[in-house]
This record gives C-alpha cells, sequence and structure tokens, in this order.
C-alpha cells in the first residue's frame, strides 16, 4: 500500500534536535534500505524545481526530519510564503482520499495538501506528496513543558476536535479512496472501501460512492460481514487457527447488538491513530497550541464509539508509554488533571460522554481492530483471548 522498503505509516513530524544527527541518519538508511540523504536531498531539490518554476537550488533548504515508523518525511524551504513537508510514499492515492476529504471540514487542523504525483516518474523514482508546514512540534515532545494554562487550551481544543469528527458521518465501514481515475486537482469525489488487511495485502470487500447518511444496522451489519468474510476466509485453510476466533468475533458482536450497542450508532470518521506522537503543539500559541493533526492514512469510517477512544495523556501522562483505558473515567489524581478532564469532556460533548467510558464500548473499539487487521502474531492472539475472556466476564448472562 505505501512503500515496503519502509513501511506502511504515515507520521509526519517536525524537526528534534537530533534530526541532524549522522547516526540517526544511518540507522534509518541502512534499517529501511533508504536512499542515503546526501543524495536524496538533490532528487528532492529537482521536485521542489519543477513544482515551483524559477527557483534556483541556491534557494531551497532541504531538512533530514524524523518520520513515522515507515514513510520517509523531508522538510523543505525556500523563499516564498510557504514552507512545506512531503512523506516518501510508494501508492498514494489511498492516503490522498482521506487527506483531500478532512481538507473540506475547516474544524479540523490538517495541512494542506500542495502538490503530489502518483507515478514514478520523477527525480525521486516513486510517488510523493507535498504538504504545508505546520508549526510546531508532537505533543510527546512539548507536553511535560506546557504550561497548566496551555494545557487546558489543548484540552479544549482537542474535545471540540471529537466533537466535530463524531459528527461527518458516512454510510459504510471503510477507508476513503478516490471516485475517479484521474485526480484532479480540485474536484475529488469519494468512495467507500470495506476492506480487510492480512500479513500479506490489504483484501477489498465492496466499494460504494460515499454520502452521509447511515443507515440503520449498517455499523452491526458490516462488522458481521467482515468477519463472515474472514471465517470463510479461514475455513478454506485446515491449518488455519483463526476460525474459532472469527466465530468468538461473530458471537461478541451478536451480544453487543442484542445489548443494544449498536443503537443509535451512526458510522462517523475515525482516525484510529490520534496519538501524541501525531499532534502538534506550538507552543507560542497559548490560547489554541494545537497546530495541526497527522497521519490520516488508516482514517476509516466506523461505529462512532471507534472515535471515542479517551485521550488518556490529557489529565494522565505517562511520557507516551501505554495506558490502560480501563482506567481512563477514574477521577484523576490531582486538581490540575480534573480540570484538564472536565474541560475536555466539556468541549467534546454528549456523544462522547455516551461511547468513551462504558466496558462495552471499550471492548467494542478493540473488536473493530480485529476486524480490520485480524489476528496474525502470538501477541494479538493473546491480546484477543484476554478482549474475549473480559467480554465473557462482564456481559449479561441472558446474552
Amino acid at each position: 500500500m505505501t512503500d515496503w522498503n519502509s513501511g506502511n505509516d504515515a507520521v509526519s513530524r517536525s524537526p528534534s534536535p537530533s534530526s541532524d544527527d549522522d547516526g540517526a541518519s544511518d540507522t534509518s538508511t541502512l534499517v529501511y534500505s533508504q536512499q542515503a540523504f546526501e543524495t536524496y536531498q538533490h532528487c528532492v531539490e529537482e521536485i521542489v524545481q519543477k513544482t515551483w518554476p524559477g527557483l534556483e537550488k541556491e534557494q531551497i533548504a532541504v531538512e533530514r526530519m524524523h518520520g513515522g515508523s515507515y514513510n520517509r518525511i523531508t522538510g523543505i524551504s525556500f523563499n516564498a510564503p510557504e514552507s512545506k513537508r512531503f512523506p516518501d510514499l510508494t501508492t498514494l492515492t489511498d492516503h490522498l482520499a482521506p487527506l483531500r476529504f478532512v481538507y473540506q471540514y475547516p474544524e479540523l487542523p490538517v495541512p494542506k495538501v500542495v502538490a503530489f504525483d502518483c507515478s514514478s516518474d520523477n527525480a525521486l523514482t516513486k510517488p510523493y506528496i507535498i504538504q504545508e508546514r505546520a508549526p510546531g512540534r508532537p505533543v510527546l515532545h512539548e507536553y511535560p513543558a506546557m504550561s497548566h494554562q496551555s494545557r487546558l487550551a489543548a484540552a479544549r481544543q482537542l474535545g471540540r476536535f471529537y466533537n466535530n469528527i463524531t459528527t461527518i458521518n458516512g454510510n459504510r465501514i471503510g477507508k476513503l479512496v478516490p471516485a475517479q481515475a484521474e485526480l484532479l486537482d480540485d474536484s475529488w469525489s469519494f468512495n467507500i472501501q470495506t476492506f480487510i488487511t492480512t500479513i500479506f495485502e490489504t483484501i477489498p470487500l465492496k466499494t460504494e460512492p460515499y454520502h452521509k447518511q447511515t443507515q440503520a444496522k449498517a455499523a452491526f451489519q458490516g462488522l458481521l460481514e467482515i468477519f463472515q468474510f474472514r471465517l470463510n476466509r479461514d475455513l478454506a485453510d485446515p491449518y488455519d487457527f483463526r476460525a474459532p476466533y472469527d466465530r468468538s468475533f461473530l458471537s461478541m458482536t451478536e451480544d453487543l447488538y442484542r445489548l443494544g450497542c449498536f443503537e443509535d450508532t451512526p458510522l462517523t470518521l475515525c482516525h484510529l491513530d490520534l496519538e501524541v506522537y501525531n499532534i502538534l503543539v506550538d507552543i507560542s500559541n497559548e490560547t489554541a497550541p494545537i497546530s495541526a493533526v497527522l497521519d490520516w492514512d488508516d482514517a476509516v469510517f466506523a461505529s462512532v464509539f471507534v472515535a471515542c477512544t479517551p485521550p488518556m495523556w490529557l489529565w494522565g501522562w505517562r511520557d507516551g508509554e501505554d495506558e490502560d483505558e480501563r482506567q481512563a473515567n477514574e477521577t484523576p489524581a490531582t486538581v490540575e488533571n480534573q480540570q484538564l478532564k472536565q474541560s475536555f469532556e466539556d468541549a467534546a460533548g454528549a456523544t462522547y460522554m455516551r461511547f468513551a467510558y462504558k466496558p462495552e464500548c471499550r471492548l467494542a473499539r478493540r473488536l473493530f481492530r480485529f476486524a480490520l487487521s485480524g489476528i496474525h502474531s502470538a501477541e494479538q492472539q493473546e491480546e484477543a483471548d484476554q478482549m474475549l475472556k473480559e467480554w465473557s466476564e462482564i456481559k449479561p448472562k441472558s446474552t
């Protein structure tokens, strides 16, 4: 789906103090088989000159930046009003579609796409995308040093983000893909494609034109469709261990439906990786520090409870370490953290409060992840066992 030499998780980040460290460059070049930066930067300069004719190489500064786990991120600047960043991708349309879609919503802080090439007929010999460069650095690096007032402002901003994104509805579970073969700069239409991923590939199941109406039972029926497809596929291989899990996932989906967990649950836009490394903050702006939300590659339409994962780092900072969502609604230990949680919840609104903290909604979010990604490792198998065990313990005996 993207540059498989370096993986498939596009994360745009601002420069860090070590971004020019030679050791970091050597490591990423060797581990991900990337072209050495010393030669790569000349290809970038050529791209910039073709995108903005009239620029001389002396006017262009190419900056090594920390990218995501997989895609290569490079900063560029020149004598023009804007500064840009672009990730290095192999197949671009699936990355472009959600970016172009969310840019229709100015209330969502998303860097604008200003240029792209979906072919390999360019100096980089692979597709690329150029976006406006947002100010700031990831929350992961800045949050510990932010003042309480700045944190409160960020909590309110992020709460409004949750409030806004849960009002963007779709008609089926799946990801946005372009509806047309020619990707025009100013005229895009979209399809929603239901899919599953395996360890080797992404398998599309069904594609429909995007529209904003969620039909009754669409969320429930969409999950059933995905798990039934997985079950049929796994049963075809007598050595596949996953068929019993597929049956358990189908059963859990039906249990959740009987409990009313799919009642009045529209399909809404879900980011799926709204973590501290994908949220930029500009600490010079104390009233609105969040400057951008990055990495929309994996955005999908899903049941609204998927979009309501509590951002526990706001009121329980753990330096980017994993959080236990079972503790998300516990009262924070300090007055300041209680204020952060309350400020976020006030801004996030009633939909968030309905779907964020209930144990059945938390487990339904995990179930949805298994619907899309399946089980491909011993760790994922253990996670599935834990989820199913907890569900058997908390579900009413009548289901």
